[in-house]
């Protein structure tokens, strides 16, 4: 006899006529991706996603909402995988595997400047180009052998172009850095 402290066991769950509906969903796939990465060099995104799936990376210009297949792989038995492409120029980016896409991120490279080759002493200069999404830009100017800041801006969120103008003295070389990379050096010939 069982003991007057014991509860009885639970009778098994009985059906009956109607059907038993399991919904499974399928994981947004989760990523991770460096923030920057210098020129023509290799980025390693990474992430999981739902077991043996096929995952895509796609990407589309800042701003833009028209995405194109970059990249793909194959999900390995714990949902992991890896997809390493070559980056020439910002993009955003987005993992999508079964109908379901990760946030979008973005990769950017090296920011780009262009700058008129000459102007006048005591006039202001428009150096303008494009960075990374939304963030912080700055202008430096070498003076001797140091590199010293002239200007910062952000980027703007959507495009990542900027523009920002400083009044110049005398011949000197610029650079862009943004996101620890930097754009190629140009000088700009001050006359008067």
């Amino acid at each position: 006899p069982a003991s007057e402290g014991a509860k009885a066991a639970s009778p098994p769950y009985d059906a009956g006529s109607k059907k038993l509906v399991i919904v499974t969903t399928r994981p947004v796939p989760k990523v991770r991706a460096p923030r920057a990465v210098a020129h023509g060099k290799i980025a390693s995104i990474s992430g999981t996603d739902a077991a043996q799936a096929t995952t895509v990376l796609r990407a589309a210009a800042p701003g833009s909402s028209r995405y194109h297949e970059v990249a793909h792989a194959t999900s390995n038995a714990s949902g992991h995988f890896t997809i390493r492409v070559k980056i020439k120029k910002t993009l955003n980016y987005v993992v999508a595997a079964a109908g379901k896409s990760s946030k979008v991120f973005d990769i950017a490279t090296n920011p780009t400047v262009s700058v008129p080759g000459t102007a006048v002493r005591h006039h202001s200069v428009r150096f303008s180009g494009r960075a990374a999404p939304g963030q912080p830009v700055t202008l430096e100017i070498r003076q001797g052998r140091h590199w010293h800041r002239a200007a910062r801006v952000r980027a703007n969120r959507s495009s990542g172009r900027y523009t920002v103008e400083i009044r110049v003295t005398h011949t000197a070389a610029y650079r862009v850095l943004c996101d620890g990379l930097s754009s190629a050096t140009h000088r700009v010939a001050v006359h008067r």
